[in-house]
């Protein structure tokens, strides 16, 4: 792809705020037909993770801790 067309596809750039599952469907739906850069900001709350994260995150604090 050559710069110019690089950067006429930097200038149509999306943003998106979601903050539900169906705001989340119809964002990826408009991200998929955008012709350019998208940037969907998804909001979570705060405690809102998998339990595989959580335990990663332990995990990583008591290696921490011994260093």
């Amino acid at each position: 792809m050559a710069l110019s067309q690089t950067r006429g596809r930097l200038r149509r750039r999306l943003g998106l705020d979601v903050r539900t599952e169906g705001e989340l469907e119809d964002a990826l739906g408009k991200a998929a037909k955008a012709d350019g850069l998208v940037f969907i900001e998804i909001h979570t709350g705060r405690l809102d993770c998998p339990e595989s994260l959580r335990s990663a995150g332990r995990s990583m604090a008591k290696i921490n801790h011994l260093n």
